[in-house]
């Protein structure tokens, strides 16, 4: 599969992550733990992201190292299978300190897909 073809791949994930931005922003901490339904919108997108990383290909993932493809798996499916049981500090630690990272990586991910 070519990069092109992973365009919408990166299109999803960018807009996940955009939407889990626009939903936090201007959050506490405290605002975020007291809101179910913010919680619930950026752990539905948490697990978008999640699921539409597994569908990359594993050369892909592979080249592109400097993104952790397996953790960001792996929180899809801790979402998904153990809702009950996430620890929604973790989830404001992802959200605030990983994921402006990761929208920058994926950005420059779709600028390398585009040629």
């Amino acid at each position: 599969m070519s990069d092109t073809n992973l365009v919408p791949y990166l299109l999803q994930m960018i807009d996940a992550a955009a939407r889990i931005s626009r939903y936090t922003h201007g959050m506490s901490e405290a605002d975020f733990l007291a809101s179910t339904l913010v919680q619930d919108a950026v752990c539905m997108n948490l697990e978008v992201i999640g699921e539409v990383a597994n569908r990359l290909p594993a050369a892909y993932q592979e080249a592109n190292g400097e993104v952790d493809w397996r953790k960001i798996i792996a929180l899809r499916h801790l979402i998904a299978h153990s809702y009950a049981s996430v620890d929604l500090q973790r989830i404001w630690q992802i959200v605030t300190v990983q994921l402006p990272n990761f929208s920058i990586t994926l950005h420059e991910l779709l600028r390398k897909a585009h040629g």
